[in-house]
């Protein structure tokens, strides 16, 4: 059956998804109160979307956990608890887990100043409620993750290589049960690229899949696949894919526009042009201004221009001769010398 869930195989499947995830350090401690004991082991990852990718991966086998108002995400069992908390997953068991809630929020304040307190992934947020069995949800960031769960094929077939993250969960519909996926690309040429792939290669929304492969049902919302694995037909994975819907969308078909340069002669011509306007206007400016001055000259005489009691000229004093500032304003003799 594909995408049964489980522990997790072996220590190469854990030691691959702790890569895969982003694990920076490891830090284990015990803890003893009289003859009870308790083990914690801390990871720190690269950002806070890593530890929840690995708080989901270490989850699949708490099958009776409940969840807990501590951190950011945590479950809590008789004798096991899991943690995420920022960047910071609290892996802890021993004989009094479920009786030291109080203990488990001192250890989070412990670590809390370390922390990276960055955004969460949202993708997660958009797998539907509805029909989905608890503790299956897995947050995936490569390959290997994926296959251990999904073990559809044996290589990069949802393309994390081109920076894809996914998140899938078990389904129960109409009494069957099957894996959805959401997996999320950079741009929407990339999904439709990746789409494009899986129905060419692996008769994906086809009624006969590969040989080998289970039933795969596919569709696209701008940047997101959402992949139903192992329906069983075109109807039951409608009831998962339909309920993908995003409020954004992306206009393919609007027109476009060219930009051409001029031809040289155009380019000369317009330069001509463009020239003589200007001498034309600067001309038609010369005149106007001109005959301005003539006329309130005329109209206002030694009023507005001729004011040379009113009026100092700066010398240079490059000559004997005095400059006289009646030489610039007299009117034909009006000064009465």
């Amino acid at each position: 059956m594909y995408g049964t869930y489980g522990p997790p195989s072996d220590a190469a499947t854990r030691a691959a998804a702790l890569k895969e995830y982003g694990l920076e350090a490891t830090e284990e401690k015990h803890y003893a109160r009289g003859e009870d004991n308790l083990g914690v082991t801390l990871y720190r990852m690269k950002d806070p979307s890593g530890a929840y990718g690995e708080y989901t991966f270490l989850l699949k086998s708490e099958v009776h956990a409940q969840p807990a108002k501590i951190g950011d995400n945590a479950v809590i069992s008789d004798a096991h608890a899991l943690i995420q908390y920022g960047n910071f997953v609290l892996d802890v068991s021993g004989d009094f887990v479920k009786s030291a809630e109080l203990d488990l929020r001192a250890l989070v304040t412990a670590i809390a100043p370390r922390a990276d307190h960055g955004p969460l992934p949202t993708l997660p947020q958009r797998l539907p409620e509805k029909g989905r069995v608890e503790h299956t949800d897995l947050y995936v960031l490569g390959p290997k993750v994926l296959g251990d769960s999904l073990p559809v094929l044996p290589f990069d077939w949802l393309g994390f290589s081109d920076d894809a993250e996914a998140v899938l969960a078990r389904y129960r519909v109409r009494g069957d049960e099957f894996t959805f996926l959401l997996v999320d690309y950079p741009t929407p040429q990339v999904a439709s690229r990746k789409l494009k792939e899986l129905q060419e290669k692996y008769n994906a929304n086809t009624a006969s899949p590969k040989d080998g492969l289970p039933q795969i049902f596919a569709t696209r919302q701008l940047t997101t696949l959402a992949i139903a694995v192992g329906a069983r037909d075109k109807t039951e994975a409608a009831v998962l894919l339909n309920q993908i819907h995003t409020d954004a969308e992306v206009t393919w078909n609007e027109p476009s526009f060219s930009v051409t340069e001029p031809s040289m002669v155009a380019m000369v011509v317009g330069a001509f042009i463009g020239t003589g306007i200007i001498c034309v206007f600067a001309m038609i400016s010369s005149l106007a201004f001109g005959g301005a001055r003539l006329l309130i000259k005329r109209a206002l005489p030694g009023k507005v221009f001729d004011r040379s009691s009113e009026v100092q000229i700066l010398q240079l004093g490059l000559s004997s001769k005095p400059i006289n500032a009646e030489d610039f304003y007299s009117l034909g003799g009006s000064s009465g010398k």
